[in-house]
């Protein structure tokens, strides 16, 4: 089993076992934006700059954070992932760990 080791921004370190490919998986694209704490700029919903995967365009949890990412006009596009787009976390890995699905900070509305 391979496995991605992630640090994001909040400081704890995460472990995601890697070994299932998310080609069915969904995820949310954005015109870029600067993360508030690195000052990275990225074109996806994350998670300490993992990409959120959810696993149905229509699931709850990912319309709910699109039409979060809508109200910061971000322009979110629900796409369906691709490795190429870089690492990712499924949004229940993330719950998991206890940390925030995504970090907004006000001031850049």
């Amino acid at each position: 089993m391979s496995v991605l080791t992630h640090t994001p921004v909040r400081g704890t370190q995460i472990t995601v076992p890697n070994s299932n490919t998310h080609d069915d998986w969904w995820c949310v694209k954005t015109d870029d934006w600067i993360c508030g704490n690195c000052k990275r700029v990225c074109q996806y919903l994350t998670a300490g700059h993992l990409i959120v995967l959810w696993p149905a365009q229509d699931n709850p949890s990912i319309l709910k954070q699109a039409k979060i990412a809508q109200e910061y006009e971000r322009n979110p596009r629900i796409i369906k992932y691709k490795e190429e787009y870089g690492p990712a976390i499924t949004h229940y890995e993330w719950c998991r760990t206890g940390n925030l699905v995504c970090w907004i900070d006000k001031r850049e509305r």
